[in-house]
C-alpha cells in the first residue's frame, strides 16, 4: 500500500513537471509568434541618409493610401540582420531598400534590411560585353 502511494506521487509530480515545461514552450511560442504577427515590412524605399554613430537611417518610399512620398527612419540595433551588406557602414544614399522592421514605442527597429543590389554587367556599357559576328 506505501510503495502504491509512493508511485502515485512520483507519477503525480512527473507530470506535473511535464505540464509547467509544456506551459513555458507554449507562451515561448506565442511570444515568438507575436513578435512575427508585429513585424511590418517596407519594400521598395530609397536611402535618403545613414548615421552610423546614431545607429539609424533615413528611408524614402510611395504611401499608396496617400499617392505621395514620405520619409520614414530606421533604427538598427545588434539583432538587426543585413543582406547583400555586412553592416549599416555600407548602405549609402539612393541605395533601394527592403525592411522588416517592428514599431516599439516611437521607434522603428530594423530587423531585416536587405539592400537591393544590380549586377555590374547590367550597368557596365556595351564596349565591355562581347562582340557578335554579323
Amino acid at each position: 500500500m506505501l510503495k502504491r502511494i509512493s508511485k502515485l506521487i512520483t507519477l503525480s509530480i512527473i507530470l506535473f513537471l511535464l505540464a509547467i515545461s509544456h506551459q513555458k514552450t507554449l507562451v515561448a511560442e506565442e511570444t515568438e509568434s507575436s513578435a512575427r504577427l508585429n513585424t511590418e515590412v517596407l519594400y521598395g524605399g530609397e536611402i535618403v541618409s545613414v548615421n552610423p554613430e546614431a545607429k539609424t537611417f533615413n528611408v524614402q518610399y510611395y504611401d499608396y493610401e496617400t499617392s505621395s512620398l514620405k520619409e520614414i527612419i530606421f533604427n538598427t540595433d545588434d539583432s538587426t540582420q543585413f543582406e547583400n551588406v555586412k553592416t549599416l557602414n555600407e548602405i549609402t544614399a539612393a541605395d533601394t531598400v527592403s525592411i522588416e522592421y517592428v514599431k516599439e514605442a516611437d521607434k522603428n527597429i530594423a530587423r531585416k534590411v536587405s539592400v537591393e543590389k544590380t549586377d555590374i554587367e547590367d550597368v557596365l556599357p556595351a564596349q565591355n560585353q562581347p562582340k557578335t559576328q554579323q
